[in-house]
């Protein structure tokens, strides 16, 4: 990782399972701070240490952070430098609402993804800051109604992952769906656990919902 550190001029890197990279490694990449796109996704040895390093890129408009399990609270809140961030991932890292309200700086996200961020679903409230957001995956984050809720001011979003959150009513799924007008695709698969939206037996319950333009809709049943 040490070669990369003179190669100042880097706009964009992709260290995609690169499952060797360290927070040492990481710290290479200190001054590269003409980059604009970083993806450790898979580089599971990254820990809040090297996120902090990565802070120092303020440069940033992409970061994927997928699948760094050792990346917690304290390495979100970090992040909070980059307000140049359009696009963040921070699937199956240990996220917390705390963290995601340290980034409220970040007004200018557009993509969100949260897939697997369990600790989320009921502290969403914390998500009304980013009203740029177009795309916000929310599958597996055991999203409750309350939670749910919250999503409505979020009227830029056209496209919504809930997939996976087995918590949801059909009445918080067709609540939410009035301010969304934006919406041309919605995941509404696997939600069929303890709430009482049941995949295409809620279905029914969205028959009366005219919207165009609206591209995709996915139920599990």
């Amino acid at each position: 990782m040490s070669a990369l550190s003179p190669l100042v001029a880097l706009t964009s890197l992709n260290l995609h399972r690169c499952v060797k990279v360290t927070d040492e490694g990481v710290m290479a990449l200190a001054p590269l701070s003409a980059l604009t796109r970083l993806n450790l996704s898979g580089c599971n040895k990254v820990t809040d240490k090297g996120v902090t390093v990565i802070a120092l890129l303020t440069a940033l408009t992409d970061l994927n952070l997928d699948c760094c399990p050792k990346v917690t609270e304290k390495g979100v809140m970090a992040l909070s430098p980059l307000t140049a961030l359009t696009g963040l991932d921070l699937s199956s890292c240990q996220v917390t609402a705390k963290g995601l309200k340290a980034l409220a700086a970040l007004t200018g996200l557009i993509i969100l993804n949260l897939h697997n961020c369990d600790k989320v679903g009921k502290g969403l409230k914390v998500l009304a800051p980013f009203t740029a957001l177009t795309s916000l995956d929310l599958s597996g984050c055991d999203v409750t109604d309350e939670g749910l809720r919250s999503l409505a001011t979020l009227s830029a979003l056209t496209k919504l992952n809930l997939q996976s959150n087995n918590d949801l009513t059909n009445e918080m799924v067709n609540d939410l769906l009035g301010p969304l007008k934006a919406l041309t695709s919605l995941d509404l698969a696997n939600c069929d656990g303890r709430g009482d939206y049941r995949g295409c037996e809620g279905a029914a319950s969205l028959a009366h919902w005219p919207r165009e333009p609206f591209h995709k809709i996915s139920m599990g049943g």
